[in-house]
């Protein structure tokens, strides 16, 4: 008689689930980085344009100042809408790995068990057999007196 695990649909579900979740996490931690990256760029351009602002600010160039008064403003607000963003991936991030780490301890808990189950079938097979083959010396004993 072979072994046949009854949870096995389910252990085979959580190795989806964790499929799943490690592809999510990739996903999360590349649109993360790629957060970082635009964050940076838009923080050189931003110290790019103050700069510039001092510059016209020495000059006294009222137009000009107030031209990068306005795109300093609007890169301060793309800067804040990033870190929001940002820190939002990282939550859903650190959440999603947390529910990995859960199927990933129940999928253990259920190789464990199946482990365990299928060790009891082989010795019960075991002894199975060794009773049958017990009963079998004992019948050709019996036939030889």
């Amino acid at each position: 008689m072979t072994f046949r695990f009854r949870l096995q649909t389910v252990l085979e579900f959580r190795s989806q689930q964790i499929k799943e979740s490690f592809a999510i996490v990739e996903q999360l931690r590349q649109k993360i980085r790629e957060l970082h990256h635009l964050l940076n760029s838009e923080r050189s351009s931003y110290l790019e344009e103050r700069d510039q602002l001092n510059h016209y600010m020495r000059l006294s160039s009222l137009i000009e100042r107030n031209i990068y008064e306005k795109s300093l403003e609007k890169r301060q607000s793309h800067m804040l809408n990033l870190l929001q963003n940002l820190r939002d991936f990282q939550q859903e991030l650190e959440m999603q790995e947390q529910t990995m780490q859960n199927f990933q301890k129940q999928e253990k808990a259920l190789s464990k068990l199946k482990s365990s189950q299928q060790k009891k079938h082989e010795d019960n097979q075991v002894k199975l057999e060794q009773k049958i083959l017990d009963e079998l010396s004992l019948q050709a004993y019996q036939r030889q007196q």
